[in-house]
């Protein structure tokens, strides 16, 4: 086998293709991990907006002697994990499992 029929091999087995559009996301994706032969993803979500992501950790950090700490933790990132459907015409994400993070997601 030459050279270039190596890097053609894999090129192909390396190529990019859209399965899905997914959206509604809380969060931006940081992340993703897709296992083909089960169809599921899972994906690490996070706040992408700075300021925001600076407000929820000082919410999440300070505590001000005239707040309530029953609502103080406020998720910065977001581990998600679902099941790709693909049927013809339409292809969905169906969340299976969610779990939100007050740090950030590294």
């Amino acid at each position: 086998m030459t050279k270039k029929e190596k890097e053609e091999e894999i090129e192909s087995q390396y190529t990019c293709k859209k399965i899905a559009d997914i959206v509604n996301f809380p969060f931006g994706v940081r992340d993703f991990i897709y296992l083909k032969e089960e169809q599921i993803v899972i994906v690490v979500l996070r706040d992408e907006d700075i300021v925001k992501r600076i407000d929820k950790f000082c919410v999440n950090l300070i505590n001000l002697p005239w707040e309530s700490n029953e609502f103080k933790d406020v998720a910065l990132g977001v581990l998600m994990v679902g099941k790709i459907n693909i049927n013809p015409g339409k292809t969905t994400f169906d969340t299976s499992w969610c779990q939100p993070f007050k740090q950030q997601v590294k």
